[in-house]
């Protein structure tokens, strides 16, 4: 906002007073920003500051065209692509994004999952709590406590990764502690570079469980 303010806001309208600042000045402010290489997405930012400033009062009655945001297709790993990431990996990294391969979780419930959420002989996995910048938190939603049926392979991965282990986090750094979504995504986007496909962050493994892709995805990814 600081930035909104000192490199837009305060050299267009920084010598008027509020009750000076009218719709059809904010609307050519707008047209200005519109020329400049500023992505339609920064444009609302700065004019969401300005609304901010002025107050509602103020704006209430006003109306701005604003540019569109473009609408872009989620980037989504595919039934092939997630099984090369799954298959280009051993140890805990294959069983990690062989998880999220085969739940669509969220990186941070994949994160916080305990060995004690774990029903491997019944094929389930149990979501309580997940993962944000290091601390152990609440699912993001109340139906975000659930129970996710897993494919007898996936069980025999995750049983493996534990080597008999009963407690503790399922995933883990070598101190123990949980994992970050900036090291878990260095590392997808370096797999994604060595096997040569396109870039993807981690919530592409959840955007490719899709229904157009079915069940035939959890089947055959290893």
């Amino acid at each position: 906002m600081g930035s909104h303010i000192d490199k837009y806001l305060q050299p267009r309208f920084g010598d008027l007073s509020i009750d000076k600042v009218d719709e059809r000045g904010v609307q050519e402010f707008i047209a200005d920003l519109n020329r400049t290489e500023l992505a339609p997405k920064s444009i609302r930012n700065i004019i969401g500051v300005l609304k901010l400033i002025l107050g509602k009062s103020r704006w209430q009655d006003w109306n701005f065209v604003l540019p569109e945001i473009p609408v872009r297709e989620q980037r989504y790993f595919t039934e092939d692509e997630m099984r090369q990431i799954v298959n280009s990996e051993t140890g805990q990294w294959h069983a990690l994004f062989a998880t999220m391969a085969g739940t669509g979780l969220r990186c941070g419930e994949v994160f916080g999952l305990h060995v004690e959420d774990l029903d491997l002989s019944s094929n389930r996995i149990f979501v309580r709590r997940s993962v944000w910048r290091g601390q152990e938190v609440t699912v993001k939603t109340k139906s975000g406590n659930r129970t996710v049926n897993i494919e007898p392979t996936l069980a025999n991965i995750l049983r493996e990764h534990l080597d008999g282990r009963a407690s503790g986090r399922v995933f883990q750094t070598r101190n123990g502690t949980a994992f970050s979504k900036d090291s878990a995504r260095r590392k997808l986007h370096s797999i994604l570079n060595k096997i040569g496909l396109k870039r993807g962050g981690l919530h592409a493994f959840r955007h490719g469980r899709c229904p157009s892709f079915g069940k035939r995805v959890y089947l055959e990814i290893w």
